[in-house]
């Protein structure tokens, strides 16, 4: 097999991508899990309702910040990325997307899902047949996902 010039960036394997969103989303989605079960243990009818409301609102929001700050910074990884050696970085470049691109990276693949509830497994299965290993939501924020050297 060819190796890669040195300096190039080797691609993420799918495994490894699948394995950080699975922890990024128990540190993401746990808290909320607990707010549900609170509320649901505390509070009955209307005020379940606003407050479930109000939980996933704020999950929603949790969320965004969560995966913009984290793959938006120099970095560009979340904690599950980084248990796993991999980082989000700019195709072309090489260096961090920024946060408006980590933004959009997050949020495509979200408002997405909202019409069309298959989206996350098809932009989840994109990378498994990708020349680049890209998920949609990265070709959409021009980035790709690398190992760590």
């Amino acid at each position: 097999m060819e190796q890669a010039p040195s300096g190039t960036p080797t691609l993420a394997p799918w495994a490894r991508r699948l394995a950080a969103i699975v922890v990024d989303d128990l540190i993401v989605v746990a808290p909320a899990a607990i707010g549900v079960i609170l509320i649901y243990a505390g509070v009955e009818g209307a005020g379940f309702a606003i407050g479930l409301v109000f939980l996933l609102f704020g999950l929603t929001i949790g969320q965004a910040l969560y995966f913009t700050i984290l793959n938006g910074n120099k970095r560009g990884q979340t904690y599950g990325k980084r248990l796993l050696g991999i980082r989000v970085i700019d195709v072309r470049e090489g260096g961090p997307i920024g946060y408006g691109r980590s933004l959009a990276r997050w949020g495509v693949p979200t408002v997405l899902n909202l019409f069309f509830g298959f989206f996350f497994l098809i932009d989840g299965l994109w990378p498994l047949w990708d020349a680049r290993n890209q998920a949609l939501h990265d070709k959409f924020a021009n980035s790709i996902v690398v190992r760590v050297q």
